[in-house]
């Protein structure tokens, strides 16, 4: 009797990452300490990403927790972008979150599953302002030969604003806001899968300009099999 014939998979074996679930904080009373929340059911293993929007000129902010940085937006502008990762424990305590000045926040943590390795880059920021936010290009070291997750990062200074639009090819999204005396920040991101060698995601369109020079974009590549 012969073995069951299996179904061929071709090119389509390996599997992407896959967002399990995600939480978003916003601090519109501005702080240069705050706590940001995990996403609720975080399981041992998964790979967290957690994307920090904040108005500042100075250097990055710090996470408490082995919190590990892979990009941040050294730029001169009122907004930063600072991208952390680490493997959930099971365990995981809220992030405590530090920088040296006092402004607005805007955290997005999301929880994925078939995460082998994460990429990330951000800047540089736009002097100009304007209504986009225009993230880099990101070429991972693995190339086209996995399955990779896009995660597109925009961030802009300007309280009284709305998303208009997200990068083409990118569904997924979310936009929030934090109002803050001291610096306003409009955030959004947005995802893709592709097996890509590199990647340059479009552009987010706003509704009105960000004012001063704080607009900040990021691109994050995230491994599958």
């Amino acid at each position: 009797m012969g073995l069951p014939l299996m179904p061929f998979n071709g090119g389509n074996r390996g599997k992407w990452p896959v967002l399990q679930g995600a939480y978003q904080t916003t601090y519109s009373t501005g702080s240069s300490n705050i706590t940001a929340t995990l996403p609720a059911g975080i399981v041992a293993g998964e790979t967290l990403l957690m994307i920090v929007c904040y108005g500042s000129n100075t250097g990055p902010c710090s996470a408490s927790g082995g919190w590990t940085q892979v990009a941040h937006s050294a730029g001169s502008g009122a907004s930063c972008v600072t991208i952390f990762t680490k493997t959930a424990t099971g365990s995981d305590a809220n992030p405590a979150l530090s920088t040296g000045t006092i402004r607005g926040w805007a955290v997005w943590i999301g929880r994925y599953t078939g995460c082998f390795g994460v990429e990330a880059v951000s800047g540089p920021n736009n002097p100009s302002g304007g209504t986009t936010v225009d993230p880099p290009a990101i070429s991972p070291s693995w190339g086209s030969s996995k399955k990779t997750r896009f995660i597109a990062v925009a961030s802009l200074q300007d309280s009284a604003n709305t998303l208009s639009s997200y990068p083409a090819g990118y569904s997924e999204g979310s936009a929030q806001t934090a109002a803050s005396t001291s610096a306003n920040v409009v955030a959004a991101i947005a995802h893709k899968n592709a097996k890509l060698a590199s990647e340059d995601p479009g552009v987010f369109t706003f509704a009105n300009a960000g004012t001063g020079n704080g607009n900040t974009g990021a691109t994050i590549a995230l491994r599958g099999t």
